[in-house]
């Protein structure tokens, strides 16, 4: 390592001047083999003026130490070892301040530590800098623990310095991302750093990060083999060779685990009686960290050199599993019984999933099943559905459909399936796995596999069927004495309710649910229950009582960290802004909808929140956006075969495309979107066709037939034909306007709509400026936008400086204000710039 760069350690460099800088008699830099110990210490020397420097890799004992320092300060040796280590000590007094730095100090007999005490008592305007791998553990010792560089940024900033100079090493800002997981993978260990970025000599980027699992074979530097620090092989082994037998054989076995863990989980797979010592001297050695709150881990880096030492035959591993198998279905039983969430299962997760790869490498499918059983409730909660998908195909290819945990794992694969938007093939593996359930007589997992059974219909487009799967799951849980089953059962069973439109029967089972889910103190139930109640009260328009319990489920959804139903609850916030057309709430809840299910992979929701955000942009004015995102949603929910929505998607684009005067083929299409959805979802999404009719008649001029369909559709029961009444109430007002002008001052100053009150805008200067400028290209060139920075210029004449982003902003809300002053109906956007829609009369006059 360069002695003119030192990458971060300003906090240790700090530490080191403020020790010297109190009279601190010895100083030890205690790290890990790599880490940077030796550079670190020399950065440090070189700002001192009188520095001795005595390198101790190749002593073993106090006398050899002896001889090193007393090479360095010229004192001959005697026969007396006690009078030859006195005289050293005489003559470090004699140099006063200096700095003695003694290197790679690990390997040395306890009785060398005892000599530097003694010196640095001697010595008392002298300072002894140690670099090791233990602390000495003397009186007089000061410890600096060097880790290593943060992550990413330091370690990435050493690759960087170093790849600048390799002959294939150019990178740039595109690279970055892959350059930090390159150093995450290294631990931030300064020496693999610069091993691995030496290889650029050879390799380019995406080839070193690719070789990375080979990383022992790679971290070497050929031209020093035979050097201590020639590879991180030989740095590691360096480290194994000052270890005691039987704490090499603690921290193979350690080895086993994949993610921190604290005492009480080294107890299961060491000596009881010896882990603590075990763990405490590796802490010591540097090979372990530890942390205030007790857990305990190994480097990525550590632990697989590590796991090269653990003997094939060491029954460790078989009591690392039986360890955490045994936590984590503890776990699941927990949770089964009261929805209690044990927070430890966070900690569990990377050493179940790693029993599950060791059981399946090793032909033992039972022991993945129960591993991946264990993990099911954090996996559904944390995990993206493709990835629980492809963790269960590949562990029930090999595991027969013969026992109950085979069987719950083929209800998590369902689940998986559903939310990837493969219902059909959700509710296949349901029926294989209903059929052994029934014969084992396991009716509590058999009234499991019929719940998500009804998910699965429903998905489908058959609530009917979605009903009668969850009634025969209440049932089975009922018979089963299993009170959170049959309450999730009966809150699958109020959505299916919903979706048949028997409102007052799915509140009735919502509150059932409720009610079972707080008797039990689950209040992640709770979340599910409140969530069908809103439903309820949503479909009936009680937009308050819905509202209630939407922002309840998800206070306790957040709370609980249940992502997928805190989404689901917001979606719903979104659909009751929606309708009191609020549009940018509306906007804003689903678009937070749509990331959450984007985020967890559940294809479906992501998709129809996508959907869900067109839909409101268009209906308030932004055609441009709208389009797209609905044709996108459309497209998506056809790939997953979920006609429901995706007729309701298909119809809003025939209505947005009406609002833009293109009606050619529209009733046709709505007549195929109609057929499609006949016998294929809830008998009440026909209506929504019926309203987009309207907005096709409206856009043609027939303003008399729209308006019957809006008020037959007023009082709508169902969101679907609600949420879509936006667009016919504006095709209505696009119609008539289109028929009668409007009125504006010149300045801008005031606005008049057919029919209806002067809008003045004399005390709204910026306003008054933009509406005087669309005006004046409504009239010259009333096919052409107006850009953004046309409209900022013409607002706020005097401000040439504003910045890009204040600029925005401003435009943005000086709009959204027009639209909502009543500009709306002929305030079109297009493209990236604002026009008064062209279809529209308009006329100048004094108001």
């Amino acid at each position: 390592m360069a002695s003119d760069l030192l990458v971060g350690r300003r906090v240790e460099l700090a530490a080191l001047r403020d020790a010297r800088a109190r009279g601190a008699r010895v100083v030890t830099i205690v790290g890990l083999g790599g880490v940077g110990k030796t550079h670190l210490a020399n950065v440090f020397a070189a700002g001192v003026d009188e520095v001795l420097r005595a390198d101790a890799a190749g002593a073993r004992t106090r006398v050899e130490l002896c001889g090193i320092l007393a090479r360095a300060l010229d004192v001959r040796a005697d026969e007396s070892p006690e009078s030859f280590e006195r005289r050293v000590g005489d003559r470090l007094a004699q140099r006063g301040r200096v700095l003695v730095v003694v290197d790679n100090f690990e390997q040395l007999e306890t009785g060398a530590s005892e000599l530097v005490e003694a010196w640095a008592l001697a010595a008392p305007h002298a300072t002894l800098l140690v670099t090791s791998r233990r602390p000495l553990e003397i009186p007089s010792e000061s410890v600096i623990r060097l880790e290593p560089l943060s992550l990413p940024t330091e370690a990435a900033e050493l690759f960087l310095a170093r790849a600048s100079s390799r002959v294939h090493g150019a990178l740039g800002e595109a690279d970055r991302a892959l350059v930090d997981d390159v150093v995450r993978r290294l631990d931030g260990i300064p020496l693999a750093i610069e091993l691995a970025a030496a290889r650029l000599d050879v390799l380019p980027l995406d080839a070193l990060a690719a070789r990375l699992a080979e990383r022992f074979a790679l971290l070497r530097n050929p031209l020093a083999m035979t050097e201590r620090h020639g590879t991180l092989l030989q740095a590691l082994e360096w480290s194994w060779e000052l270890l005691e037998p039987w704490q090499r054989t603690a921290l193979a076995r350690l080895s086993l685990f994949e993610a921190p863990f604290r005492i009480d989980d080294a107890e299961a797979v060491l000596d009881p009686e010896t882990a603590l010592d075990a763990v405490h001297a590796l802490v010591r050695h540097s090979l372990a960290r530890s942390t205030p709150s007790g857990e305990i881990s190994l480097l990525d880096t550590v632990r697989a050199w590590a796991a090269t030492k653990l003997d094939p035959n060491d029954d460790a591993r078989a009591r690392h599993a039986r360890h955490f198998l045994d936590r984590g279905l503890a776990a699941l039983a927990a949770h089964e019984a009261r929805g209690a969430f044990d927070p430890s299962l966070e900690r569990a997760r990377d050493d179940l999933s790693a029993i599950a790869r060791r059981a399946l490498a090793r032909g033992d499918a039972d022991e993945a099943t129960r591993a991946l059983v264990a993990l099911g409730p954090l996996l559904a909660i944390r995990a993206p559905a493709d990835e629980r998908l492809a963790r269960a195909d590949e562990v029930l290819a090999r595991a027969p459909l013969a026992t109950e945990m085979a069987l719950r794992l083929s209800h998590a694969r369902a689940l998986a399936l559903r939310e990837c938007g493969r219902p059909g093939e959700a509710l296949a593996e349901i029926d294989r796995a209903v059929v052994v359930a029934r014969s084992l007589g396991l009716r509590g997992v058999e009234s499991m596999l019929h719940d998500e059974a009804s998910a699965a219909e429903n998905m489908h487009g058959a609530p009917e069927r979605a009903a009668e799967r969850s009634r025969e799951a209440v049932s089975l849980a009922v018979a089963a004495a299993e009170p959170r089953r049959e309450a999730l059962a009966r809150y699958r069973l109020a959505m299916a309710e919903v979706d048949c439109g028997r409102f007052e029967s799915g509140a009735e089972e919502g509150r059932r649910a409720l009610a079972i889910f707080r008797a039990i103190g689950d209040s992640v139930g709770e979340v599910n229950a409140h969530v069908a109640l809103g439903a309820c009260a949503f479909e009936q328009a009680d937009l308050d009582v819905a509202e209630a319990h939407m922002k309840r489920a998800e206070e306790l959804a957040r709370r609980g960290g249940e992502r997928r139903s805190e989404a689901v609850a917001v979606g719903y916030l979104g659909g009751i802004a929606h309708e009191r057309e609020q549009w940018d709430l509306a906007h804003d809840e689903y678009a937070r909808a749509r990331d959450t299910f984007v985020r967890i992979a559940h294809r479906r929701l992501a998709a129809i929140y996508a959907g869900y955000v067109g839909i409101v942009d268009a209906q308030r004015g932004d055609l441009d956006a709208g389009e797209p995102a609905i044709e996108r949603a459309r497209d998506v929910l056809g790939e997953i075969g979920d006609a429901r929505y995706r007729a309701a998607m298909s119809a809003a684009l025939v209505g947005v495309r009406a609002l833009r005067g293109e009606t050619n083929g529209a009733f046709e299409e709505l007549d195929r979107i109609q057929a499609s959805v006949v016998g294929h979802g809830s008998a009440h999404l026909a209506t929504v066709v019926e309203v987009y009719r309207g907005v096709v008649e409206a856009a043609l001029g027939d303003v008399a037939s729209a308006e019957r369909r809006a008020a037959a559709h007023t009082r709508a029961l169902t969101e679907d034909t609600r949420l879509a009444l936006p667009f016919l109430r504006r095709a209505i007002r696009e119609a008539k306007d289109r028929v009668a002008a409007w009125t504006f001052d010149a300045r801008g100053v005031a606005f008049r709509a057919p029919g209806e009150e002067t809008v003045r805008l004399d005390t709204r200067e910026p306003l008054a400026r933009i509406v005087a400028a669309l005006v004046r290209r409504r009239l010259d060139r009333p096919d052409v936008a107006l850009a953004r920075d046309e409209l900022v210029a013409a607002g706020w004449p005097d401000e040439a400086r504003m910045s890009a982003d204040s600029a925005k902003n401003r435009l943005k809300v000086a709009v959204s204000t027009l639209r909502k002053a009543g500009l709306e109906r002929v305030l079109v956007t297009r493209g990236s710039g604002y026009l008064l829609d062209p279809r529209v009369p308009i006329r100048l006059g004094a108001i």
